[in-house]
């Protein structure tokens, strides 16, 4: 609606800040109270918040309302994985969360497809009220499960510590230090992608919210497929070369991308 990347800036950052940010504090928060009461609640608040979004248009109220959605999701993750254990049972939790992961990756996949087909087919606001009714079905579903996960005792200083902790080892060891610096730097660039993307599908390729979708639910396929069929079938020897290649060719197809701006064509570098 404004045609601005800034604005398209702001709105990713105040969805995706509060789950670095306030994670610690979400962390706290679901170990100090029931978790499941914590979810529904959660749940609640993110589906008051989605119906919200379809009705305001100030920049700064959508914003707002962003930030709530972000946080509500930094709190969601940590309680979700507290009680896998619980649910499955200590012996089936490596199964479990292995569902999990499908679960999430296949709705980062399916999600954007199907939010550009809603708001293609009942409008922006139509698909955000879906959304909130999504959010309701989530907090009816946790509160039919029959396990709790009562509050935990304090630790003092034990989470400082280990973060204190995981910083040292990255920081000391060479080969660690080196990968995670490249993969911030991939994450920042992809991130500019992000943005990018939005203008790319409306205005370059003329496709729409529904061609929209399609983009970023075929990046996450390509993200899915890449580390399911490929990356866990690298030898360790090769993983340094499997980086640069992997490296080149994204940003090859990136170029591709850009260079030929039709949507099969986009559909298919994004998925590579």
């Amino acid at each position: 609606t404004t045609g601005s990347g800034w604005a398209v800036s702001g709105l990713l950052l105040t969805g995706l800040a509060p789950q670095v940010l306030f994670a610690p504090l979400a962390g706290w928060l679901v170990d100090r109270r029931e978790t499941v009461r914590v979810l529904v609640m959660v749940a609640l608040l993110q589906a008051a918040t989605a119906a919200a979004l379809a009705f305001v248009s100030p920049l700064a109220a959508i914003y707002a309302l962003s930030l709530l959605l972000g946080i509500g999701v930094a709190v969601a993750t940590p309680g979700l994985m507290a009680l896998v254990p619980k649910v499955s049972g200590e012996d089936r939790v490596t199964e479990a969360n292995a569902y999990l992961s499908a679960a999430r990756w296949g709705g980062s996949a399916l999600g954007p497809v199907l939010g550009g087909v809603l708001a293609g087919a009942i409008g922006t606001e139509g698909a955000l009220l879906a959304d909130a009714g999504s959010f309701l079905v989530i907090a009816v579903a946790i509160g039919f499960l029959r396990v709790r996960r009562p509050p935990e005792p304090a630790v003092e200083g034990a989470p400082k510590e280990r973060a204190r902790d995981g910083f040292t080892v990255i920081w000391r060891d060479r080969l660690l230090r080196l990968a995670t610096s490249v993969i911030a730097a991939t994450v920042l660039f992809a991130v500019i992608d992000n943005v990018a993307e939005v203008f790319y599908a409306t205005e370059d390729l003329g496709a729409g919210e529904i061609g929209y979708g399609l983009l970023v639910g075929s990046w996450t396929t390509g993200m899915v497929a890449g580390s399911t069929l490929i990356g866990r079938r690298l030898p360790t020897g090769g993983l340094a070369w499997a980086m640069l290649l992997a490296g080149a060719g994204g940003g090859t197809a990136v170029l591709l991308a850009a260079a030929v701006p039709v949507l099969a064509v986009a559909i298919v570098c994004f998925l590579a």
